[in-house]
């Protein structure tokens, strides 16, 4: 592969002291160790707000692209979760979503009483701190998968 060319994808990228992201695929390229604006620039261009920065600090480029991806592929986000709560709560499809496979369950069972529905409109409010957490759940998991 071209020395200019991604290793995880093999697309191009322009070679700058500050590029450390694939434009193409999002895995870490390794950057300079001389240059300590590389791992900013990191974490700004992955825009860490859902995932604790501790956790980038410990982990090496490859590592550190492999959790990013995981992550990328495995989060969930609010808007879905209250399009979902809002329009299709009563049969428990937010619920499916975040993987509550049980209380999706008994809001499917349950739903023609219209208590569910009632339930997912109140559960809509509170998307945020809901997704929050599990965001958070996910990432300890795919840390430990990552660090082992």
């Amino acid at each position: 592969m071209n020395k200019n060319n991604c290793p995880y994808c093999g697309a191009p990228y322009k070679k700058t002291t500050t590029h450390v992201v694939c434009e193409f695929c999002g895995n870490a390229l390794k950057a300079t160790k001389n240059n300590q604006e590389n791992l900013s620039n990191f974490k700004n261009t992955l825009n860490v707000t859902s995932f604790d920065q501790s956790y980038l600090e410990e982990l090496d480029d490859k590592k550190r692209a492999i959790f990013q991806n995981k992550f990328e592929q495995r989060k969930k986000y609010v808007v879905i979760y209250v399009l979902l709560a809002l329009f299709l709560g009563g049969f428990g499809l937010h619920k499916f979503y975040l993987e509550k496979y049980k209380s999706g369950i008994i809001y499917f069972i349950l739903s023609w009483t219209y208590i569910p529905s009632i339930i997912s409109i109140i559960e809509a409010f509170g998307a945020g701190d809901t997704i929050r957490l599990y965001n958070k759940k996910i990432e300890q998991e795919i840390y430990q998968e990552v660090s082992i």
